[in-house]
C-alpha cells in the first residue's frame, strides 16, 4: 500500500510570474517535476518559452542540428490548469529549421496528460500542442479542453497528434486559429500511428477551428479506432489515408463547416 501511494502521489504546484507561487518559470516547473504526476496551476501572465528555455538549458538550446528538448512535457497523467489570462508564447524567428520541424510548446508523452484553459501563441514551430504518446505500458489518456491557440508556421497545424498506443483522447471547447493570412491548414490533426493491435477513441467536440479537422489512418494496427467529430465550427472535416491500413472510422455529427 505504501509503495502504491508513493508512485501515485500527486504533486500540486503553482506557477506565478508575480513570485507568489512555487515557480515563476513554467519551463523550470515542468522539467524539474517531469518524472512525477502533477497538478500544475498557471496563474495570469505571459510565459515566454524562448526566454525560459534559454535560461534553463542555455543560450544554444535552439541552435543545434538536433533538439534535445522538443517542448514542455506533459506526461505520467500530469494536469495543467491555465488561468484564462495565462499566455504561453513561442514566437520563434525561424532561423533554425530544426526548431520548426520538431519543437512544440507542449508535448504529451508517456501515457499522456491533460491541459485546460489559457492561451498558446506560437510561430515557426511544429504544432502548438503535440499529443505524441508512444509509451505502451498502459492505455493513455489525453485531454485538451478550453485552450485558445493562435499558430503560424509552414506546417499549418494547431493541434497535431500521432498516438502510438491505445488511447482515449478528447479535444473540446478550444479555439484554434491560423495566423497566416489566406492559409488553409490542419487546425486539429490526428493520425493513428498505432502499433501492434492498439485501438483508440478520439473525441473532437465543440471547438471553433479556422482550418480543417483532419483524421488520418496510419500505422499497422488492424483494430479499428474511432474518431467522433461533433459540434465543431470549422472549414471542413476530412479523412485522408496516410498508410496502407484503414484503421480509423470517422463519425461526423452536427458540425458547421465553411467557417
Amino acid at each position: 500500500y505504501r509503495l502504491f501511494f508513493m508512485f501515485n502521489r500527486i504533486i500540486k504546484l503553482i506557477v506565478d510570474k508575480s513570485g507568489s507561487g512555487d515557480y515563476t518559470s513554467l519551463t523550470k516547473c515542468m522539467f524539474d517535476n517531469q518524472s512525477s504526476k502533477c497538478e500544475i496551476t498557471v496563474k495570469p501572465g505571459t510565459y515566454d518559452l524562448i526566454a525560459e528555455f534559454k535560461e534553463y538549458f542555455g543560450d544554444n538550446v535552439f541552435s543545434g542540428t538536433t533538439l534535445d528538448y522538443n517542448g514542455l512535457p506533459i506526461k505520467n497523467g500530469t494536469k495543467v490548469f491555465m488561468d484564462a489570462a495565462a499566455e504561453i508564447k513561442f514566437n520563434y524567428d525561424g532561423s533554425n529549421s530544426v526548431v520548426e520541424e520538431y519543437f512544440s510548446p507542449f508535448v504529451m508523452v508517456n501515457d499522456g496528460g491533460e491541459i485546460y484553459g489559457g492561451k498558446i501563441t506560437c510561430t515557426n514551430c511544429r504544432y502548438a500542442i503535440h499529443d505524441d504518446v508512444y509509451d505502451k505500458s498502459a492505455r493513455s489518456k489525453s485531454v485538451i479542453d478550453g485552450v485558445v491557440i493562435n499558430y503560424s508556421s509552414e506546417r499549418n497545424v494547431g493541434i497535431g497528434v500521432g498516438f502510438g498506443q491505445a488511447s482515449d483522447i478528447t479535444v473540446k471547447n478550444c479555439i484554434v486559429k491560423n495566423g497566416r493570412a489566406g492559409a488553409v491548414g490542419y487546425g486539429i490533426f490526428y493520425h493513428n500511428a498505432a502499433t501492434g493491435n492498439s485501438q483508440s477513441i478520439v473525441k473532437i467536440e465543440n471547438n471553433i477551428v479556422s482550418d480543417k479537422i483532419v483524421i488520418e489512418p496510419y500505422g499497422p494496427s488492424t483494430k479499428m479506432s474511432n474518431a467522433i467529430v461533433a459540434g465543431n465550427k470549422c472549414s471542413d472535416v476530412v479523412k485522408i489515408q496516410g498508410g496502407t491500413v484503414d484503421n480509423i472510422t470517422l463519425y461526423e455529427l452536427n458540425n458547421i463547416k465553411g467557417v
